[in-house]
């Protein structure tokens, strides 16, 4: 059934919850009935229950899924409003099929029909079986009728979304465009930060004795500690290695005995490299399985509810999650650590300490701009990254920069400023910013782009103009749609 549903409504999955929240009347529960099969209508179009219940699972299963596969409470369902987010799906929907035919979007029975003898469960021997389609629509409570009907209308929406996706760019605005990309220049820039130095200041430890020796400095530093107390404190860790055997409904026993197979194989010694060979998650491939260590709530619970009671240097049996099969190796275990002020009493004083000395930090942000200066205006890109990887400061060398994208990424600046610095020819700037100084060396020699990479980026720029033209449609019209709930319908 989630196979069959899923194949007829690929269409319901551009209004994914949460992706986009678009504004319309909702006028809530109002006192008139429906019929039996109609709980609620946008404008004049009805929203039949068995529309609502086939979303209502989607949504549910969505959850379910973020929730370890557990299964959601009363209480949950309704603070996550999922009735209301179902209603809005199908109501956006219905919306975007009303647009469809106004605009001209039609269907042929032809159409339909090829559509229907494409889909691979109504197929015997490659062929269209008409036994097989009766049998399964009745199964799943279709009748032809409606089943033809959820084909017509996804038809009708990929016509739209392909009728909405070619935004077209006049041939002087792409010139234009391709212009500004191709007037770049090089930037190099290091952002000084106030916060970072503050820890280099020199402190003596008879200045940190002395400061606590004041009772009102040693409140102050109390206090601090207590604020910080939850995350200087340790939770219960594991460190463990996996293998993953990914699996779903239709191949779930077949993966269970591939990954019962596995682990009579696996040892302490030969677990890294077979997690190498057969896992499926990427970011352990390479890797040995690799996870590091976890607090819990990093993981999904039953892979959890394993890996916390099991022993060190102990390989589990297979354990199933909504990924698949995980096979565990844990490595190590670390007790919950409740932090202890002593232990970071004198620390939080030179930090304190470390606040008041503004002279102090004036003088280091002015030497350590200076010194950065020199090497980048030298463009000495070792000396940079030796004195850079003392400070941490946040870096972006050899970044081009064009007048079309502006300065995006890690440092940023007032567009107005960053204008006034890229039609400046001077190559070395310093801006002054809340968090200390953002130090700027340009190369003023313009940067050879390929015309390949300037057609791909206005493909690019069509594709989103195209995203957001068809998301204003909708929100467009619904903010004029009324949406009305039955009285008389609930679940």
């Amino acid at each position: 059934m989630s196979l069959l549903r899923k194949s007829t409504s690929k269409f319901m999955t551009i209004f994914i919850i949460g992706l986009v929240v678009m504004a319309f009347t909702f006028t809530g529960y109002e006192s008139m009935k429906g019929s039996p099969d109609t709980i609620a209508k946008v404008g004049s179009t009805p929203i039949k229950l068995a529309e609502f219940q086939q979303e209502y699972t989607r949504q549910i299963n969505f959850y379910k899924q973020l929730f370890g596969g557990k299964d959601l409470t009363k209480s949950q369902i309704e603070n996550f409003k999922i009735k209301d987010a179902v209603i809005r799906n199908i109501a956006q929907r219905k919306i975007s099929l009303n647009l469809s035919q106004e605009i001209g979007i039609g269907y042929s029975n032809q159409e339909v029909k090829n559509q229907i003898k494409k889909l691979p469960y109504f197929l015997t021997n490659n062929q269209f079986d008409l036994t097989k389609y009766k049998a399964l629509l009745r199964a799943n409570n279709y009748t032809p009728t409606t089943f033809e009907e959820n084909i017509k209308n996804d038809i009708m929406m990929k016509k739209f979304q392909a009728a909405t996706k070619e935004i077209l760019l006049s041939e002087t605005l792409v010139n234009q465009i391709k212009g500004y990309k191709k007037n770049n220049k090089t930037f190099n820039m290091i952002k000084i930060e106030k916060e970072k130095l503050k820890s280099f200041i020199k402190i003596s430890s008879n200045e940190i004795k002395k400061y606590l020796t004041d009772e009102k400095n040693k409140n102050r530093t109390l206090s601090l500690f207590n604020e910080r107390k939850p995350s200087l404190s340790s939770r219960e860790q594991v460190k463990a290695r996996h293998i993953l055997l990914k699996a779903n409904s239709k191949n779930d026993k077949e993966i269970k005995a591939k990954a019962d197979k596995l682990a009579r194989k696996l040892t302490n010694k030969n677990f890294a490299s077979m997690a190498n060979k057969y896992t499926e998650d990427p970011s352990g491939k390479g890797k040995g399985g690799k996870l590091g260590w976890f607090e819990k709530g990093k993981m999904v619970p039953a892979f959890e509810k394993v890996a916390f009671t099991q022993k060190k240097n102990t390989i589990s049996a297979p354990v199933k999650t909504t990924f698949g099969y995980h096979i565990i190796l844990v490595e190590g275990h670390k007790k919950a650590k409740t932090a202890q002020y002593k232990n970071f009493e004198k620390t939080l004083a030179r930090e304190l300490l470390a606040k008041s000395k503004t002279k102090e930090l004036d003088q280091l942000v002015t030497k350590v701009s200076n010194d950065f200066k020199k090497l980048i205006q030298r463009n000495n890109k070792s000396a940079l990254k030796s004195l850079n990887k003392k400070y941490k400061f946040t870096t972006e060398l050899n970044k081009t920069v064009n007048l079309f994208d502006g300065l995006t990424g890690a440092i940023n600046l007032e567009q107005k400023r960053f204008l006034q610095i890229f039609k400046d020819n001077k190559n070395y700037h310093q801006e002054k910013v809340s968090s200390g100084l953002i130090l700027i060396s340009v190369n003023n020699k313009t940067t050879n782009v390929d015309e390949k990479t300037l057609d791909k980026d206005i493909t690019q720029l069509q594709n989103i103009l195209s995203r957001k033209t068809n998301q204003a449609y909708i929100s467009e019209l619904m903010s004029s749609q009324k949406v009305v709930v039955f009285k008389n319908f609930r679940i």
